[in-house]
């Protein structure tokens, strides 16, 4: 046995232990911890991801209710707590922090490896105490899962954290109260959608099960923790709805299209859909090509494309011009070919293509609010944001007005 896999099992019985223990705790309640006792002994850990530790488990203050943990650097992390694939989960907590950070939920497979797609997002900053409610959804692959709360740039106090089972109307009525705090989306999908989705637009509508795979990187997997299988499945109530994100952050088409890759990150989760995203492609049409007719190859799935969003243009474009060593006129010239491309290969080979791209920028301009809002870094989505991009494709899928 490795160290990896001791020190998760320690936790996981330490897990049990602690809330066998607790008076009155509910059976469904997987972790329950106010930190009135030392939480190290429940099987909470410690750590950073650069440098040393610093905090502490902490007395009372005159702002919180009792005892609490404080991360002045790096986190503090849950034992290892038992999840089902592709469950939801409630998470709750009570934070303050002068300024943002991150709560992250971690997954593990029954080996004790932990696996590239988690669920990222940030704590909001506030100098009161405050509650927090989320909601993620295991990996495809989850045996257990770890949930760290990080500091970023000031010290973030956690106290009284609970995680419980949930389902996907729980979490799209989550979804709901997320969407009702940011301007609303005025994105309408082309009336000729679908086209090239026949059999997926069958299986929601007559109450087949569908699974979804989400190939891609780091955004990509942002796009899969929407919450949005969750709102496709309260829109088609007879169909149940799957979703898999299958990432590597920093990875595109060029990556899995090398070294029978797809034959690990997609054909083992037998998709009825497989939707390629993220922003790593490297504006390489012929490396997602590649891709798609390798998957078409071995699997009869319908096969849909996003175009990269969510990080700023400019951005974009000096990664692009460092990464690939061209000038920032080399890469703005390429990037501006790519939509029509892009629109090309997929007309060609017959998959479907959404243009998040131009919806999420469309958004952004209409928006009152300034992007760094729905941004947790500057790539990367904010719950917020992450809502939006559910939106946008619930806008796409959900039933045609009649």
């Amino acid at each position: 046995m490795s160290l990896s896999q001791l020190v998760l099992l320690v936790g996981f019985v330490s897990l049990s232990v602690g809330m066998a223990s607790a008076a009155g705790a509910s059976k469904a309640v997987l972790l329950a911890a106010d930190f009135e006792s030392d939480p190290r002994r429940a099987g909470w850990l410690t750590g950073a991801d650069r440098g040393e530790f610093e905090g502490a488990w902490k007395q009372a203050d005159a702002d919180s209710r009792g005892r609490f943990v404080l991360a002045e650097k790096g986190h503090w992390q849950t034992p290892a707590i038992g999840v089902t694939p592709l469950a939801y989960y409630r998470l709750r907590f009570r934070s303050q922090a002068a300024s943002e950070g991150y709560w992250a939920a971690e997954f593990y497979n029954a080996d004790g490896n932990q696996l590239q797609a988690d669920h990222y997002d940030s704590l909001p900053g506030s100098r009161k105490w405050r509650g927090g409610e989320c909601f993620f959804r295991a990996n495809v692959d989850a045996a257990h899962v770890r949930v760290r709360f990080i500091a970023r740039r000031s010290p973030v106090a956690v106290d009284d954290v609970r995680i419980d089972p949930a389902t996907a109307a729980e979490a799209a009525k989550w979804a709901d109260k997320v969407y009702a705090g940011i301007p609303p989306i005025a994105y309408t999908p082309a009336a000729g959608r679908w086209k090239l989705l026949p059999r997926t637009m069958k299986r929601l509508g007559t109450g087949e099960r569908i699974r979804i795979v989400l190939l891609g990187d780091s955004i990509a997997n942002d796009t899969s923790n929407s919450a949005f299988d969750a709102l496709l499945a309260r829109a088609y109530p007879k169909c149940r709805v799957e979703l898999v994100n299958s990432v590597r952050g920093g990875t595109g088409c060029g990556w899995y299209r090398r070294d029978r890759r797809i034959r690990r990150y997609v054909l083992p989760f037998q998709p009825d859909l497989l939707i390629i995203a993220g922003i790593s492609n490297g504006y390489d049409y012929e490396a997602i090509r590649d891709v798609i007719r390798q998957v078409r190859a071995a699997s009869g799935c319908e096969i849909m494309l996003l175009t990269g969003c969510v990080h700023p243009r400019v951005q974009g474009e000096i990664n692009f011009a460092e990464n690939a060593r061209m000038s920032r006129e080399e890469a703005c010239e390429v990037i501006l070919k790519f939509p029509e491309r892009i629109r090309a290969m997929a007309a060609a080979e017959k998959v479907e293509l959404l243009d998040v791209r131009a919806a999420w920028d469309a958004y952004i301009a209409a928006s009152p609010m300034p992007h760094a809002w729905y941004m947790r870094d500057p790539v990367h989505a904010n719950v917020r944001g992450k809502h939006v991009l559910g939106r946008i494709l619930l806008r796409y899928f959900q039933p045609k007005a009649r």
